[in-house]
Order: structure tokens, then sequence, then C-alpha cells
């Protein structure tokens, strides 16, 4: 068996059908017999090359083609990627044209989204493959994939370039560069540069004879730019935004090809003066970064103070990404590094004016991965494109030696917030074993709080919440462990406008006699106001009848009698407002005093004997004072006995003489009337 049918049969049995989701570098070859120099050019340059961009999280492939084979593609890993290289060996005739669209939509085909395609060739496509332009153009409009063409030959000295190559260099944000044999090795820097640098943006036009002028403008995000330029003889001069000539670093500088790297640009309108001897094609590549801020926490984080730099796995994760104002997030994909699976994440923003949104993901342990983050600009609609660093989830196993607990305060130490609103604080407390959280007030009040782990095994959140703040505090969190203490406080300010809102205030009220009676009066005010009470125009001083309950906001009558009527003021003052509030309290319930007619009026009892006179209360409210008294003949009055209840209130008179004789009355009286009844005495001998 010849060396070369070994190889295609190994080829033939390694290759198999393959969907790749991460980037891939395509290697599309021509294997024809014309190509045996550029073959080897390749063996020699190809293993510093992959060594320099194996660690960018690329998967090679290998696709070689002749004339009719093209293919199968080989996927290998890095090492076994070389060996395929080196086993390349050229085979067929000299034939041209060849059939490169078909390799180059089979790369496409067999590769990961925003792929490179770099096809080595040396003779123009076939005439019947024409029509494969739109596929491979609408496969790299879908895979924003790139494919470069380094053509080391002619069919004919002197056919021109073939144009079919230019139009799928445009279509696919690539380039066509004509390379001899002893500058073919230039094609492996390029590769290099275009692989090692994040490009996000690549504009093609080939449309330049002799000469053209691109104006293109670098803002805020643009942090490196790279132009390409082919054709016969090319160079560039560059003009910055100041008008001035500018210094470029060329990394490339041949007869067939120019690129140059421009890095730490200024804002502003450049121009790029390109020149050649007949037609060619400039390729802009530009990498715009966005400045991403990013942080996990089990908790809905405010900040990235309440994060960590990697999220503890097994556990549903919020996902805090920060950007730039000026930009309005349009997407976040989590990218696997090992497996290249990509996940679309769903967010939310929780701050559009300062560029904060959230996500939510559970995060699986061992699994490096990455943020891709896509925004847009808010004026200009520009899209960015950004990658994070690569983040590897918190090891559950971590252990740490035991310490004393240190508390972080995450905020500022003096804090406002508006009258009656809900205030949470935070803390970061740090110690092993977890520490016994607490927090509380100036006057020994504790509060409520969550607490949560967001760094194995000892770095923990905690957060308080003020539900109804209505004066200033202080606010304190402390954090014990079996290896000491710590605590850090945070003094909360209450704003208040001026304010003067009446709440309750008093009204006319009937009280029934010696029942309670109650006024009320409240203000919501601030500065705070001072309540006073004027009862008939005399300040009101608490006494054994008069009470006030200051926590229910009322004047309290406890038992209603006559001096509590009258006109009550409930006065309201913070020198700044005042108010005057009056109400009547009327009694009700009294009753005149009513004395039961007597059923004698006149009694003639002998000497010597007793007399009882009766006196029957019948009503009164008040009770009414009774008495009884004695009026004589001649006039004078005695009194004889007195009570104060409803009912009998009878009077003796035991062996009574002549001296007893006259009128005996009985008189119930309270504050709205008197009643009184009399009986006559008259004694007789037996």
């Amino acid at each position: 068996m010849s060396r070369l049918l070994f190889i295609f049969l190994l080829l033939t049995i390694i290759a198999v059908p393959f969907v790749l989701s991460k980037r891939s570098l395509v290697f599309v070859v021509d294997t024809t017999i014309s190509m045996t120099d550029e073959i080897s050019i390749i063996k020699s340059n190809i293993n510093a090359t992959v060594d320099s961009i194996k660690d960018f999280d690329v998967e090679f492939i290998l696709l070689p083609f002749a004339d009719p084979e093209v293919g199968p593609p080989i996927n290998e890993t890095t090492s076994g990627f070389l060996d395929m290289v080196h086993l390349l060996e050229e085979k067929g005739e000299n034939d041209c044209p060849e059939e490169s669209l078909g390799a180059i939509k089979m790369a496409l085909q067999r590769s990961g989204p925003n792929s490179h395609i770099y096809v080595f060739t040396d003779a123009k496509p076939r005439t019947k493959d024409i029509d494969e332009i739109k596929t491979i153009t609408n496969m790299c409009d879908i895979q924003k994939s790139q494919v470069l063409i380094f053509l080391t030959g002619k069919c004919s000295p002197t056919d021109p370039i073939d144009a079919v190559y230019y139009d799928v260099a445009k279509n696919c944000r690539g380039s066509v560069i004509l390379y001899d044999l002893g500058s073919l090795r230039h094609a492996f820097k390029y590769i290099k540069e275009i692989v090692k640098t994040q490009w996000n943006q690549v504009d093609a036009q080939y449309d330049f004879l002799r000469g053209k002028n691109i104006s293109f403008a670098v803002d805020t995000y643009t942090t490196d730019m790279m132009i390409s330029v082919a054709g016969e003889h090319p160079d560039i001069e560059i003009i910055n935004h100041l008008g001035e000539k500018m210094d470029v670093q060329r990394i490339i500088n041949t007869s067939t090809a120019c690129v140059v790297i421009m890095q730490q640009l200024t804002e502003g309108e450049y121009k790029a003066a390109v020149t050649g001897v007949d037609y060619g094609m400039v390729t802009i590549y530009t990498r715009r970064a966005i400045h991403v801020e990013f942080g996990f926490s089990s908790k809905l984080p405010r900040s990235l103070d309440e994060t960590s730099k990697a999220p503890i796995p097994g556990i549903s994760c919020y996902i805090l990404v920060i950007l730039d104002a000026n930009l309005e997030l349009t997407s976040i994909k989590l990218q696997i590094a090992k497996t290249g699976e990509e996940i679309h994440l769903q967010y939310q923003a929780l701050d559009k004016t300062r560029g904060y949104y959230v996500a939510n993901n559970i995060f699986e342990h061992g699994k490096t991965f990455k943020l891709s983050i896509t925004a847009r600009h808010k004026e200009n609609k520009t899209v960015i494109e950004g990658v994070t660093p690569p983040v590897k989830p918190q090891d559950p196993g971590k252990s740490t030696a035991w310490m004393k607990p240190v508390v972080q305060l995450i905020g500022h130490e003096m804090n406002w917030a508006d009258f009656g609103d809900s205030t949470t604080f935070a803390c970061k407390v740090t110690g092993f074993p977890k520490p016994r959280i607490i927090w509380t007030d100036d006057i020994g009040n504790t509060l409520p709080f969550q607490c949560v782990l967001v760094e194995i095994p000892s770095v923990y959140l905690t957060y308080a919440n003020v539900a109804n703040a209505t004066r200033n505090s202080i606010i304190t969190c402390t954090a014990e462990n079996a290896m000491g203490a710590d605590a850090v406080s945070i003094k909360l300010f209450v704003n208040r406008t001026n304010t003067f809102k009446v709440l309750k205030s008093p009204s006319d009220i009937t009280v029934q006699y010696g029942e309670e009676g109650r006024l009320y009066c409240e203000v919501d005010a601030h500065p705070r106001a001072e309540i006073t009470w004027l009862h008939n125009n005399t300040a009101v001083v608490e006494n054994d009848n008069i009470k006030f309950e200051p926590e229910n906001h009322a004047l309290v009558i406890r038992n209603m009698d006559i001096e509590s009527t009258g006109e009550y003021i409930c006065e309201i003052n913070n020198n700044i407002e005042s108010r005057s509030l009056g109400a009547s309290v009327v009694i009700t319930g009294l009753v005149s005093p009513y004395i039961k007619p007597p059923l004698i009026k006149n009694i003639t009892q002998p000497l010597g004997t007793d007399v009882n006179f009766e006196c029957y209360v019948e009503r009164g409210t008040p009770v009414p004072s009774s008495r009884w008294e004695f009026m004589s003949p001649n006039g004078n009055i005695t009194l004889l006995t007195t009570g104060n209840s409803i009912g009998p209130l009878n009077y003796n008179l035991k062996n009574i003489s002549k001296i007893d004789e006259g009128i005996y009355s009985c008189t119930a009286g309270n504050m709205l009337a008197v009643d009184t009844i009399h009986i006559s005495l008259k004694v007789i001998q037996n």
C-alpha cells in the first residue's frame, strides 16, 4: 500500500460527523501535487502557530481537499491535529481549477459559530461551483464565521486573482492575500494575531483600485484595531482625529500584504489612506471591550460588595452584572470551558440608569465557565460584546482555621431614610465556626435579619430591616463565636419635610353621669408638635378624675360629673404651625331629688311614747344629700340627722315630751333641686 493511500484511508477512518458549539480554527489545505512546497511550509510553521494559540479555547480542524475529493474534516486534540498535519502529503495532478468552494462550504458546515476558516490553495475555484457562493454567504451570516484565503498561485501567471474569492472573503468578513513561497510564512503570523485578540467587529471591502481613503470612528469602547491590506505592493497610512500621522505596528509588510495594529486609541474620527498597484482588499478588525463588573450571591444583591467572585455550586445563585450606564444589556451567555456549551441566561434590569442587571443559574461543581456579554449602545445602537475571565465555582469541601469574627459594614456608616420608609442594612461577616449574628437598635430592640453564606466556608452576608423608619437611631450588627466577637454600628437619620397633619380632632360628646368620657387629639407633625388641653380656658392638669393617655392620644374623664362639663380645647404647636381644636362636653343622666309624700302629715301622740318619722328618698342623680330638721314653735331650727343615699331615711324620737312639739322636715337635695316633706307633732296627756 502506498503511503499516500495509507494517509487517505487513515483520514477516512478517523473522521466522523460532528457539530461544534465552540469557536473552530479550520485549516482547509489544497493537497494537489502543485501544493508540494506550500504543504512543506505549512508543516514547518504549524507547530509554533498552534502552540501560541492553543490556550484560547478553540477547536482545531483539518480539512484536506483535492480534485475531486473534499475532506473529510478531522477534529482532533491539539497534538492529534498536529500529527495529522504532518501526515499530509500531496496527491493527484497539477489540476486547475480546484474544488475550493466545496471545501469552504464543508468547513463551515462542520465548524462552530465565530469560527475562522483558513484556506491554503494555489488555484482558482471551479466554474461549476460558483452557485455555492450563495450558500457560503448564508452560512457565514448565520455563524458569524470568517474566511481567509491564502493564495500562492494562479492557473496562469497572467490570470488576475479570481473575483469569486473576493466575493467569498467580502461576504465572510475575510480577505484574499496572494503570497509567494518566500512570504507564505507570514500567513501564520496573521493567523496568530487574528486568534489572540477577540476581534468582535470585522469589516471587509475589496473595491479599491490603486488607492482608497477610508474613514472610521473610534468610540470609548474601542481598545484595538487591525487593518489588513491585500494586493500588489500595498501600503497604509493612518491619520488620527487630530489630523496627525500615527505610528502603527506593522506586523506584516510584504509585496502582497500589509497588516498594521493600533492600540490605546482615543475617541474620534480616523482616516486610513490605502494604496496598491492594482485591485486590493481592505479588512478592518475592531476590538470593542465592555468593562463588565460581576459577582455572585444566593440572595439578590444590591451592589458588588454583596457578592463573591465565584458562585457556590449546587444552589440557585444570582449573577449581578454591571455595565457602563450608556450600554443596555441584550444577552448573557454562559460558556462552559471544556465542552464549549453555551447557555443563554434570562436576565432582568435592576437599575438601567446605573447599568445594573441580574440573572440566575445553578452552577455545577468543577465546571469552569465564562460570561459572554452582549450590549447595545443606547444612543448609536452599536452592538458591543465582551467575555469575562474564566470563573471556577467554589469548592464545597474547602476548610479553614478557626477565626474570630470580623464584621465589615457594606455601604455607608451614615444613612438617610425618608420618614416611614423601609430600610435594609447589610454587613459582611467573616468567621469560623459560623458566628452567632444579632442586629439591635439603640433602645435594645432586636431587629429581624437574614444571613446567607457567600464564600465557603467562612464569609457570610447578613441583612437587617427597619420596616418603618420614624426616628434617628443607631443600628448595630454583632457577630460572636468561640474565638471572640466583633461589632459595627450604623447611624440612621430619618429625613422628614415640614408636615402638620391632624389625624384626630376632639368632637362634641355627651357623657352619662358617672361614666367615662374621652376626647381625642392626634397630629403627624415635623418638627414634633406639643399638645396641651384647656378646660373652660384653664389649663388641664391631671388629677384623680382627669387623665392623659399619650399612647391613645386621648384626654380621659374617668367619672363624669357636673364640674367636668364645658368647653375643651386641644392646642397643637410646633413653632412653625399651630392649631386650636375645640369640643363641648355635656353631661346627661341627672335627676332631681324626689321624696315620697308621707302618709300622715300631722301626728298627735301621747306624752312619754315613741314616734317614728318616715322619709323615703325615691330618686335623685347624683345621689342627693338628705337630712331631718326640727323647727320649734318659736321658730328655732335644729339639725337632727343626715344621709346620702336613695331609700328610707327615718328618724325615731323616744319618750316624747311637750318640748318635742313642732315641725319635722325631711329634705333631699342635689345640684339640680331640693325636695322637702313636713310632718307636725303634737304631744298630749294620756
